[in-house]
């Protein structure tokens, strides 16, 4: 019950808290001297590398280049000399640049065809301009409008109640059922594009999953129903790679291992990013698919855990935990897209013995607790101590 009531009001940092203090057990002494040697190894490294790399690039407050400039010039009322000298000479400007906006303006775009005939031959020659393909044939609004609505809905989360309502205003009436009939002609014809995109998603090495809720109106109920929305993406850009970016969702009615399975089938890639969900263990099994997937599970959902346990139970074990990821993410975000043998080598010389010492020392904590103890069965997560040594790009 705390930890659903925090979730929905509670707030959603996940920083540490720094008046908390380590538990030392005698026990496992020698794995935390081992810890923190591997920490301070790490922090002086990146803090010599931090200071040789620091930029003195700094954010301006300059406004986008692309921004249409509009000039508003301000004379003073009288330029004549108060001495009597005649008119003053400008001799310079003070420019000063501000954001400005203009409220969205509707407009009625007002198709012509001239036709034309040859009076020569009585009426028989004639020539008129095709009508332009429209997404909505004899449609109100326009191919922009529509897609207006679309990207209003599913990109802004503007419902389309919510735009009938701010057209309303403008003394326009359109009706919430014929934006959502516009909405489903966009579906239809992107289709070819996201065919396109799954098809360039199959040929990438290396990806990231993941699935969530979303409510779905269930015909002739009145009711909606729990859907899910699977999440297959790629982002090369942390490594330094050539692919462009790309996340495709797939709509599907179960999160079973089943679904997982024909979501994924004919990917070439076998290298999957994903949390500790037990519906992706059948692409890594092998008694289930003939080419297994290599997963590499998520390290913000482990640590994800601590945090929320230590909100309702003040822990030294999940400040620690905290701690150590997070000198783990500052090298990862020294090394991000550098060539894959840079980070590789940085991570063989700084992550590994953190991550050597932090498998000792959580193997010595589960010696500690009891085995059903929840923050036991954190620990044990996906990966736990058995996590792998080369990081997985977050």
């Amino acid at each position: 019950m705390i930890q659903s009531r925090h979730a929905r009001f509670g707030a959603s940092s996940e920083k540490g808290d720094p008046d908390q203090r380590n538990l030392f057990a005698e026990d496992i002494e020698v794995a935390e001297g081992q810890l923190a040697a591997a920490g301070e190894a790490a922090d002086k490294a990146l803090d010599k590398a931090s200071r040789q790399a620091s930029s003195t690039n700094r954010n301006k407050g300059r406004l986008p280049e692309h921004l249409e400039r509009v000039e508003e010039v301000i004379e003073p009322a009288n330029t004549f000399c108060p001495c009597g000298c005649g008119e003053m000479v400008r001799v310079g400007e003070d420019r000063t640049e501000r954001l400005d906006v203009m409220p969205a303006r509707f407009r009625v775009l007002v198709t012509v065809r001239p036709k034309y005939i040859c009076r020569a031959c009585k009426g028989t020659s004639h020539a008129q301009a095709p009508a332009p393909e429209s997404l909505v044939p004899r449609g109100l609004g326009t191919n922009r409008f529509a897609i207006h609505a679309v990207v209003s809905k599913f990109c802004d989360h503007l419902p389309f109640y919510r735009q009938a309502e701010i057209w309303r205003r403008e003394g326009i009436e359109i009706d919430r059922t014929m934006l959502a009939n516009w909405a489903g002609r966009v579906a239809f014809h992107l289709g070819p594009l996201i065919d396109a995109l799954i098809d360039d998603l199959k040929a990438s090495d290396h990806l990231f999953a993941d699935e969530t809720t979303v409510p779905v109106l269930a015909p002739r109920t009145g009711k909606t129903r729990k859907d899910y929305l699977w999440a297959v993406v790629r982002d090369q850009r942390g490594w330094g790679g050539g692919d462009p970016p790309i996340v495709v969702f797939q709509h599907s009615r179960s999160r079973s291992a089943k679904t997982a399975q024909e979501v994924f089938r004919d990917f070439q890639g076998r290298q999957l990013t994903v949390d500790g969900y037990a519906g992706y263990d059948a692409l890594s099994d092998p008694k289930k698919t003939n080419d297994p997937w290599t997963m590499a599970y998520c390290w913000t959902h482990w640590r994800r855990r601590f945090v929320d346990y230590s909100r309702t139970t003040p822990s030294p074990i999940c400040l620690e935990m905290t701690n150590r990821i997070a000198q783990l993410y500052r090298i990862e975000a020294d090394i991000r897209g550098k060539a894959p043998d840079v980070r590789r080598a940085v991570r063989q010389q700084l992550s590994k013995p953190i991550l050597d010492a932090l498998r000792l020392w959580l193997e010595g904590q589960l010696d500690l607790l009891s085995s059903s103890s929840d923050l036991a069965r954190h620990i044990r997560y996906r990966g736990g101590p058995r996590f792998s040594t080369s990081l997985p790009p977050r």
